[in-house]
């Protein structure tokens, strides 16, 4: 516990300034507690903003892919491959791939966090990810299959609109996974309609 409370304290102190090499010269990463490990990947995110096209940029994503060849537990291996994707601002098949191949692990658990992180990606995910995702919103876990519909909303996903219309006038449905489709709905409807608001603006 006191490790972790050390991590989350370093990764908001002084607003970035702590050097980001901190982190791996204590080897936070090679701690032997699920949790602290994790709460180092997410100090690192916050410390991104202040690496960025620094040499301190450079030695975290090596360092980074080091500890990729070592992490075994598979929901760090997805918060790492978010981790490099935050710090290096790039939304990449390399990194989203092995995400996306989450989706379909036995623990919901891990397909649940997998999901999450596609979402983050926002569009730059939909590419790579949109098939599963949407294949997802049967999961027979009721939270994974939320998290694939808020998934499709944060890609921007629009062409998924008839299937999520289809959820929400199932009568048979989940009535969670039908609160979530309708919440998605109006959501969808909303950003249409500041589309076309925006393209008759343009037009004048």
């Amino acid at each position: 516990l006191v490790r972790m409370v050390g991590v989350q304290a370093l990764g908001a102190l002084n607003e970035g300034k702590v050097p980001p090499e901190y982190f791996f010269v204590g080897k936070g990463l090679d701690d032997p507690t699920v949790q602290v490990r994790l709460e180092v990947l997410k100090s690192i995110a916050i410390l991104a903003p202040h690496i960025d096209k620094t040499p301190d940029q450079m030695n975290v994503i090596g360092k980074l892919s080091a500890y990729l060849n070592t992490e075994k537990d598979p929901i760090l291996r997805i918060w790492a491959h978010a981790t490099f994707m935050t710090v290096t601002k790039k939304v990449t098949k390399l990194h989203m791939e092995p995400v996306v191949k989450k989706v379909g692990d036995d623990n919901p658990a891990v397909r649940l966090q997998a999901l999450t992180v596609i979402g983050l990606g926002g569009k730059d995910s939909k590419p790579i990810a949109l098939s599963v995702v949407k294949a997802a919103v049967d999961d027979k876990d009721i939270n994974v299959g939320v998290a694939a519909i808020v998934a499709l909303l944060q890609m921007d996903a629009d062409e998924c609109v008839p299937m999520l219309e289809k959820i929400e006038e199932d009568k048979k449905a989940n009535e969670v996974l039908k609160a979530t489709a309708s919440n998605a709905l109006d959501e969808f409807h909303k950003r249409k309609l500041d589309r076309d608001k925006k393209d008759k603006t343009d037009k004048k």
